[in-house]
């Protein structure tokens, strides 16, 4: 996509020599072409650049988030716009925030629900039974019955 300068500079061209042998009519029609094109070009530049804007803002919001948070998501590197580093890919969330981790196919609510609650306890909830096996000394298991 050409810059408004570029599509000036292409409409300078088109003016030139070519259409002096022209009827009145084509060379006014070009013309005319020439201003429209000239206004959208500009207009899609400026578009561009409130998008720009408007998503560096929005990532620097994202990753900023609640300054009080307790609750944070990790972004995959692979997925991650910012710069390397393990902080860059952590997400503050808020406090207290339900998070849910469903299969394919459930609908909502129908996953594991989590979060941390007021005590620092972590909260777990399923629309089933729940057993919870230990599987290492710092670890345990939570398993849909």
């Amino acid at each position: 996509m050409k810059n408004t300068q570029g599509v000036l500079a292409d409409a300078q061209e088109a003016q030139a020599g070519r259409l002096n042998g022209q009827p009145l009519w084509v060379r006014s029609l070009v013309h005319d072409l020439v201003l429209q094109l000239t206004y959208e070009a500009g207009r899609a530049e400026r578009a561009g650049a409130r998008a720009d804007s408007a998503v560096q803002e929005a990532n620097a919001l994202l990753s900023k988030g609640p300054a009080d948070s307790d609750t944070f998501v990790s972004i995959p590197r692979e997925l991650s716009v910012y710069e390397d580093g393990d902080e860059a890919n952590e997400r503050p969330l808020g406090r207290s925030v339900v998070v849910e981790f469903r299969r394919e196919g459930l609908l909502p609510g129908e996953g594991f629900t989590v979060r941390l609650g007021q005590d620092g306890v972590l909260e777990v909830s399923n629309c089933g039974p729940l057993a919870v096996l230990p599987s290492h000394p710092s670890a345990v298991r939570i398993e849909a019955r």
